[in-house]
């Protein structure tokens, strides 16, 4: 969690001797109905939102979803300012901007303590993300949650418990795809475009290059396939990255990179040039 100022509420401000005036002048900031911060704390902390929705959870209510992943130390946040997740037992009166808050039973048995906020367990966190996210976007959490130690055999258990519940089948099959082995949100949606197409990559296996050893991201075969996330911009990584692939090459491997534009935007062309490139250099 953030070592920044802490978010506060209206009745503590008022203890402390702050007017409703001075609340709203340019030294405090809103975070939600009622809970305020220092103007000086850095906004797109979800550190910061989590510690403000944390002072106006219900008795029985919990962190959950992707903030709860963010929590138990898997950031699979889609921006800085991501909403809040939080899940209560009754949506009743729940409405908050700036949170997006789900309605279902949460079990003693489902909720920890972590910096001493209310959050979904790892497995309950890893259960709800399978079956109310998009396919991929499940995976992803998924393979994000199994890397900082979520147990496939004990979220399999835990949804074959459930045999009823929204979205059980959908969370089985990402469940199916899930990975450990994918370091990166961009590598899972990557990964999930080749399953797609038939493909079955090998996920960051070394290979040994001229004395050397490398770990593509995505391998089929003879076929190296990258992920360039914003980071392979900058200078020295997109020369290294040259270097690498001239080594790649010259080892025999076809390299083909995509960007997250790509993934998002042409999935449907990833997968025609990659079956392509494994068709084309398959061992005759």
């Amino acid at each position: 969690m953030s070592e920044q100022p802490a978010p506060f509420t209206v009745a503590v401000a008022r203890r402390h001797g702050l007017t409703q005036r001075q609340l709203s002048g340019r030294a405090w900031r809103r975070l939600l109905y009622g809970v305020y911060v220092a103007e000086s704390v850095g906004r797109g902390d979800h550190g910061t939102a989590i510690a403000a929705g944390a002072l106006v959870l219900p008795p029985r209510g919990a962190v959950s979803g992707r903030s709860a992943a963010w929590l138990h130390g898997a950031d699979v946040l889609t921006s800085p300012d991501a909403s809040l997740e939080v899940t209560v037992p009754s949506a009743r009166n729940a409405r908050r901007a700036a949170v997006r808050i789900r309605r279902s039973e949460l079990a003693p048995s489902d909720i920890c303590m972590i910096d001493g906020v209310r959050t979904t367990t790892l497995v309950r966190t890893a259960f709800d993300l399978a079956r109310l996210e998009r396919r991929v976007e499940a995976v992803v959490c998924l393979d994000a949650l199994l890397r900082v130690g979520l147990s496939t055999a004990a979220l399999g258990r835990y949804l074959a418990a459930r045999p009823g519940w929204r979205g059980v089948r959908r969370a089985a099959a990402a469940i199916e795809l899930a990975d450990r082995r994918a370091e990166t949100p961009m590598e899972s949606r990557l990964r999930v475009i080749l399953r797609d197409a038939g493909l079955t990559p090998a996920v960051n296996a070394p290979i040994r290059v001229g004395g050397e050893w490398l770990r593509p991201d995505l391998r089929v075969g003879s076929v190296v396939v990258e992920c360039d996330g914003s980071i392979h911009r900058e200078p020295d990584v997109f020369a290294a990255d040259a270097r690498r692939q001239n080594r790649l090459v010259n080892a025999g491997f076809v390299v083909l990179r995509y960007t997250a534009s790509d993934i998002y935007r042409r999935p449907d062309v990833i997968a025609t040039q990659v079956l392509a490139a494994v068709a084309a250099h398959r061992p005759r």
